[in-house]
């Protein structure tokens, strides 16, 4: 059986993989290698699909419990991810008094307490880039799952310096010349890691370029982020990477620093408002 002119047994064979082709915290020796950046555009094109639907064709819930829902995640995303599917029950046991259970949850993982939701809040410019932030956050943790999906075989296609990362079935099924091709068991390791990498280092400016954009593309990081913010890419001229300024917002100089707003005063010295607290959920249950 033949596939654009080459054997598939031959296609299928499985060619082990350098050891020093990615390392396992995708930190790359030469930025410009050609597997991190393959690693780094397929990471891009897979956060931007993942983002699509949730950030920008999905209407978001302004009510008290949609604006609670998304602050309690988004702390036990990060402190406690086995307890998101708690906070449903916990928000109906808390119906009216969603603040309450937003401080409680806020002091057991020592976070920050945001003012309590209003009315007059449900349509502001803040909440809106707010709810499209942890949105974006959702779509990241998305694509590491679908690189990690059982039955995806991924592979490197291609020759030397010119390598980029592809889904082996999708690859075939499309009619690609399948020349160049290697794969191994720990390819899709490989590519997890390094979108984890990523994830672990320009979250904050991924999730802030697509909230701060009104389309899909509008923010630029698809153009930018592998070139200019991780430098994981290296552009053949050198001029065409330059049409005045960046887009990313990690990249543009003008982001605020983490742990600054707007005025550049740091949030961390942020004191915990004192809340009277009740004892409808133990301390211990959140």
């Amino acid at each position: 059986v033949m596939h654009q002119g080459l054997p598939v047994a031959r296609a299928l064979s499985v060619l082990l993989l350098s050891p020093l082709a990615v390392s396992s915290r995708c930190d790359a020796e030469d930025p410009g290698a050609d597997l991190y950046c393959g690693a780094c555009e397929l990471f891009i094109d897979s956060y931007l699909m993942a983002a699509n639907g949730p950030v920008f064709h999905t209407k978001r819930d302004s009510s008290p419990r949609g604006v609670y829902k998304q602050r309690i995640s988004a702390i036990y995303k990060e402190h406690a991810p086995d307890k998101l599917r708690l906070v449903e029950g916990m928000l109906k046991y808390y119906k009216g008094r969603e603040h309450s259970l937003y401080q409680k949850v806020c002091y057991k993982y020592n976070t920050a307490i945001e003012p309590a939701y209003t009315k007059e809040d449900a349509e502001s410019p803040e909440e809106e880039i707010a709810w499209k932030e942890s949105q974006a956050r959702g779509a990241m943790d998305k694509a590491v799952k679908d690189v990690k999906k059982e039955g995806t075989q991924w592979a490197v296609k291609g020759k030397e310096g010119e390598r980029k990362y592809v889904d082996f079935n999708k690859a075939m099924n499309s009619g690609d010349q399948m020349d160049n091709l290697s794969m191994g068991g720990d390819v899709g390791k490989k590519i997890a890691e390094c979108f984890e990498v990523f994830i672990e280092k320009y979250a904050p400016s991924l999730a802030a370029a697509l909230a701060n954009s009104a389309r899909l593309y509008d923010s630029g990081i698809d153009k930018t982020f592998c070139y200019e913010t991780t430098g994981m890419c290296k552009r053949e001229d050198p001029e065409s990477s330059s049409d005045g300024e960046s887009t990313d917002a990690s990249s543009s100089g003008e982001a605020d620093a983490p742990g600054e707003d707007d005025d550049g005063d740091s949030q961390e010295d942020t004191e915990p408002e004192e809340v009277e607290m009740d004892d409808a959920l133990d301390h211990d249950e959140l």
